[in-house]
């Protein structure tokens, strides 16, 4: 695993870019938004008011989002993507027990696979949260000769598979994450049966 030395400077100057980019992006939007609201009150047509609201509060969550995912990759890159997975279950709530089992080298998975397969764990993770209702969460990454094997369970509601329901947008995000990667996914699960999600790929 990779040390943690010389992260201060990185976190502080990681913080200096999120506190710009919240106050001269995210903070002027917001602040038209909190205006737009309190014209509304005093305007007898509200219409394009609230259409210009609405396209303030919609461009505001595409920046977080997209803050995030820049957020993620760097982290993957600087820490390497053993630590960045233990750090990022070192945020899930109490509510949910998380057991992280690893096994592979960061140094053969390139940046494009790491990236992507944080971005996979984050997702079923948040998709656990939200949906499963479940106490328990499995995270399995092991590495082969030839490609890497990730499996994430969980022991909550599970959901029907065919429909895809119970599990929002995070699944549809995982299988084209998996298909970026030139990978396969398998899922497993039913009505009360959890849910297991085993994916293989390539480590580069």
């Amino acid at each position: 695993r990779k040390s943690y030395l010389g992260m201060d400077q990185v976190q502080e100057r990681e913080r200096k870019v999120i506190s710009r980019e919240l106050h001269d992006n995210l903070g002027q939007k917001l602040t038209a938004a909190k205006m737009f609201l309190n014209h509304l009150s005093n305007n007898g047509d509200t219409h394009e008011l609230i259409h210009k609201l609405s396209a303030l509060i919609e461009d505001s969550i595409t920046d977080i989002r997209g803050m995030s995912r820049e957020l993620s990759i760097k982290l993957v890159e600087e820490n390497g993507l053993q630590d960045a997975l233990i750090q990022l279950i070192n945020f899930i709530p109490d509510t949910l027990r998380v057991e992280l089992d690893l096994d592979f080298d960061d140094e053969v998975i390139s940046r494009h696979v790491a990236g992507n397969l944080y971005r996979i764990v984050q997702e079923a993770l948040n998709n656990t949260l939200k949906y499963a209702k479940a106490k328990n969460f499995y995270i399995h990454l092991q590495q082969y000769e030839q490609y890497l094997e990730l499996k994430l369970s969980d022991d909550g509601k599970g959901f029907d598979l065919e429909k895809k329901l119970g599990y929002g947008n995070g699944l549809k995000n995982i299988e084209q994450r998996v298909k970026t990667c030139n990978g396969v996914i398998k899922i497993d699960t039913g009505k009360h049966l959890g849910t297991t999600i085993t994916v293989k790929l390539p480590p580069n």
